[in-house]
């Protein structure tokens, strides 16, 4: 991402209007930290502080104060090749305002935002970027946590889905199917499936990808244990089905993982 202007915790008067009928030229990221008026479906509506928008380049929009002070922080950006894909990853939702609870978090990290902003140096542009892809996978994380309750992270279902994940990354070998795992858990595959995605921001299949292939990487560059037997560890009953996927995973094949970064 590329930043164009940031502003950190903006306080404007009650009378505080903005309205930009063809947009502009750049996205542009509201943290809202006041209660406000958003246009959504061409009528002003109300919505709580700790809610976020992002609005597209050329994208009509408007907003004002609802009945005191309008507070927030925001970052003028363009795109460069695949973040439109990463803030994708992460579940942005371009366009419309949308309550997260908490922005406590993310608005520390915009206001460092504003200090590299302000940094002189050839590497400020990269500092912007890895703290705006934290500030992404944040606002991610705070709108999976939105959409539960303090019953749900409570209840006896999400506390099997966090013992199969600790599982998961505890046991490279990882042998329950989907069916065995929604069994344990109580539930129907298709709820187990979406529940474990909607509380760990990704589906158990690619968790299990993740597992073998972090522990396939450490083996292969710390030890001089044959593929063959790597591919045993990591769950695989097929050489070059461990082989195809660590490729497909990490652009290498293990030998060449191995050649590239052991000591």
């Amino acid at each position: 991402m590329i930043v164009d202007y940031i502003g950190c915790h903006h306080k404007h008067s009650e009378d505080f209007h903005i309205s930009r009928p063809q947009g502009l030229e750049n996205h542009i990221l509201l943290l809202i930290k006041s209660p406000a008026l958003f246009s959504i479906d061409g009528e002003l509506v109300p919505v709580r502080k700790n809610s976020f928008v992002i609005y597209r380049a050329g994208t009509p929009h408007e907003y004002c104060a609802n009945k005191e002070s309008y507070i927030d922080d925001f970052i003028h950006f363009h795109f460069e090749e695949g973040d439109e894909e990463f803030f994708t990853a992460h579940n942005m939702v371009f366009d419309r305002p949308v309550y997260v609870g908490e922005l406590t978090e993310c608005s520390e990290i915009l206001r460092n935002m504003c200090f590299e902003f302000c940094t002189p140096g050839e590497d400020r542009n990269e500092g912007l970027n890895l703290y705006f892809r934290l500030l992404i996978l944040k606002l991610g994380r705070a709108l999976r946590g939105a959409s539960l309750t303090a019953s749900d992270l409570n209840s006896d279902h999400f506390q099997s889905l966090r013992t199969i994940r600790e599982k998961i990354f505890s046991t490279h070998a990882f042998h329950m199917s989907i069916d065995e795992m929604a069994r344990a858990a109580n539930v129907s595959r298709s709820y187990f499936q979406h529940s474990y995605k909607m509380l760990f921001g990704q589906s158990v299949r690619d968790d299990i990808l993740q597992s073998r292939m972090s522990h396939a990487k450490l083996l292969l560059s710390s030890t001089r244990v044959p593929v063959s037997a790597i591919a045993e560890q990591c769950g695989y009953n097929n050489d070059v089905h461990f082989m195809r996927q660590f490729k497909n995973y990490t652009g290498l094949t293990p030998t060449e993982y191995r050649k590239q970064y052991s000591a």
